[in-house]
């Protein structure tokens, strides 16, 4: 009996040192690619993570952290999200992802990006979540400068079309407001002559009113083209046009 215990006894301490290694060599590679492993015990709500996980999330100073040291952490718009989805993957034995920011004590906020998968223990009864916590700051940051860069890049565009559009502007309405100043111009002669031609002063108020029913059509068309509405594609009277321009 003594040979007994003693070689399960031998047999346990050597199981024991086998799985204690496997945990260093399963930390080391994690730290090599710059990821945090935890697992969290829902039921006796004990936490354990590597030195990378309480590093990321500012508790490398902090002995066996409680699961509410951890959330305290979390950036306060991000914390609600993130207390949710672990009790929903935890309830329902699912996948956890989620992207949050985390403050430290030295006041710098960090993105932490989260991947775990809830699973019941061998003990039963009891729901684990294991996973990976990665900083992905650097990547947020990138995105961001990215995306600054795209909206100035936008406005330039819009400036520059702005500048093009008021150069057409400029020059459609030139046309037809300098043919109802001439016609103006010589209506008011007209009326200074000792004879009045009426049916020629009736022709000048009839072109007055034609240029400036073409200046509104001009000014509603740009109005059109800025307007973020689908393309309407109508026939065309190549005839018209160029009677237009001739005109």
């Amino acid at each position: 009996m003594t040979y007994e215990l003693s070689r399960d006894l031998l047999r346990a301490s050597t199981l024991a040192r086998e799985v204690v290694k496997g945990k260093q060599r399963l930390e080391l590679a994690a730290t090599s690619a710059d990821l945090g492993l935890g697992e969290w015990n829902s039921g006796s709500g004990r936490i354990w993570a590597t030195a990378k996980a309480l590093q990321m999330f500012g508790l490398g100073e902090v002995k066996e952290p409680k699961a509410q040291q951890w959330l305290d952490q979390i950036h306060p718009e991000d914390r609600l999200r993130v207390k949710d989805g672990l009790e929903r993957a935890i309830k329902d034995k699912q996948d956890y992802v989620a992207e949050f920011r985390v403050c430290r004590d030295d006041r710098s906020t960090h993105w932490i990006a989260a991947r775990g998968r809830a699973e019941q223990s061998a003990a039963g009864g009891q729901v684990v979540l294991r996973g990976v916590v990665r900083d992905v700051t650097q990547n947020r940051t990138a995105q961001a400068e990215v995306q600054e860069l795209r909206q100035e890049l936008g406005h330039s565009g819009r400036v520059s079309l702005l500048g093009q559009l008021a150069s057409s502007l400029a020059h459609e309405l030139s046309q037809p407001l300098g043919a109802i100043l001439r016609n103006s111009e010589a209506a008011e002669l007209m009326l200074r002559a000792p004879a009045i031609d009426r049916d020629e002063l009736r022709e000048v108020v009839a072109d007055i009113q034609r240029d400036d029913r073409r200046a509104g059509l001009v000014i509603e068309r740009i109005r059109a083209l800025l307007k973020g509405r689908q393309l309407e594609l109508l026939p065309l009277a190549l005839d018209v046009v160029v009677q237009d321009v001739l005109t």
